[in-house]
């Protein structure tokens, strides 16, 4: 029997096994971001401080570098991230409240996109070295190691904060 909330059908409820396999399914998710963000982390902030003379930086990317696959492992781990958001949207169901549901699906779409972007400005002299062939100017290097500290060090934690005030 379906249930009715505003006028709307509800559906069946989930059997046991079935929201069992919902909370395993968003712990998997959780686990698997985690594990890939912090490999990608790691490769992706392992380039010259934003205060390394130019010697350092051509020194940095003349030799090999891993930036495009700690830029793949990012995007991999946004797409577990944004699984396990949508597991526990759907785990809450009708349930959730509009104005904090709305505030955290926003919150977590604008966090995936902000680490993105943060994971691609660390990436991108690598990958210019990769596949284009060209050493990168050092100075747009320092810049975009900054722009990717300032996102990464600033901006994600606090829109990440918003996530969790919207989930408790």
């Amino acid at each position: 029997m379906s249930d009715q909330r505003d006028g709307e059908p509800l559906g069946p409820r989930p059997t046991a096994p079935a929201r069992l396999r919902t909370i395993e399914a968003a712990a998997t998710a959780g686990i698997v971001h985690a594990a890939l963000a912090l490999v990608a982390l790691w490769i992706l902030t392992d380039v010259p401080n934003i205060d390394a003379t130019e010697a350092q930086i051509v020194a940095y990317y003349e030799g090999e570098t891993l930036g495009y696959q700690g830029l793949l492992l990012r995007v991999l781990s946004i797409l577990a991230f944004l699984w396990f958001i949508a597991v526990i949207r759907d785990r809450i169901g009708v349930r959730e409240p509009r104005f904090f549901g709305t505030v955290f699906f926003g919150g977590a779409v604008l966090h995936a996109g902000i680490v993105l972007v943060a994971a691609a400005a660390f990436a991108a002299p690598s990958i210019l070295v990769e596949r284009g062939g060209q050493m990168p100017d050092p100075g747009a290097a320092a810049m975009l190691a900054a722009v990717a500290e300032g996102l990464s060090n600033d901006v994600a934690p606090r829109v990440a904060s918003l996530i969790v005030l919207a989930t408790g």
